[in-house]
């Protein structure tokens, strides 16, 4: 289990089996993005909180700030400070993808994978979501990846099962059959 999972599962579990546990799920999520988000948008606040030139009581103190401002809420304000402590705050990004798959496995879904030439619409990505739901009988999510390469069409990788549709795969598979008739002809 790598150490962004471990991070992830603890973070989850932390939550407990309370009747209230969706909704501090939903907060937990919603912090993890707006922070990830956050070191995104801004290089030297994600420099800054990554690094060692602040210390790990001046990091504490910005994510008071940010608490303050409600943007991360108090719940998420303990596992900051084990991130700082441990200087782990540079797999923020790890960490969140990990609670969503942990999250989403054990509310009986999955996560898959599109990789697509161009980004999808909301409308088609919902979708693939409805048909790959149906085909697998749980509820899929999809991370989505665009890739030039591909050239067009789609690949959706989902439990290790990987469905390929691009273009690239298919210009690949003539090319190969292609190869194969001219090998045969001149034997």
């Amino acid at each position: 289990m790598s150490v962004a999972k471990n991070y992830a599962q603890a973070l989850y579990e932390s939550v407990g089996s309370a009747a209230d546990s969706k909704g501090k799920l939903d907060q937990l999520e919603k912090d993890l993005q707006q922070l990830v988000q956050a070191f995104a948008v801004s290089r030297d606040l994600r420099l800054a909180m990554e690094g060692s030139v602040i210390s790990p009581q001046e990091k504490t103190g910005v994510f008071k700030a940010l608490q303050e401002k409600n943007l991360i809420s108090a719940a998420f304000q303990p596992f900051l400070g084990l991130l700082t402590r441990k200087g782990r705050l540079n797999q923020l990004s790890e960490i969140q993808d990990q609670f969503a798959s942990i999250r989403l496995e054990k509310e009986g879904g999955v996560l898959g994978e599109v990789v697509s030439a161009e980004t999808l619409s909301s409308e088609d990505l919902q979708g693939l979501q409805k048909t790959f739901s149906g085909k697998l009988g749980k509820q899929v999510v999809f991370k989505t990846q665009v890739d030039p390469g591909v050239l067009g069409g789609i690949k959706v990788l989902i439990q290790g099962v990987t469905y390929d549709g691009t273009l690239r795969t298919q210009l690949d598979k003539v090319r190969e059959n292609c190869f194969q008739s001219i090998s045969k002809m001149t034997n």
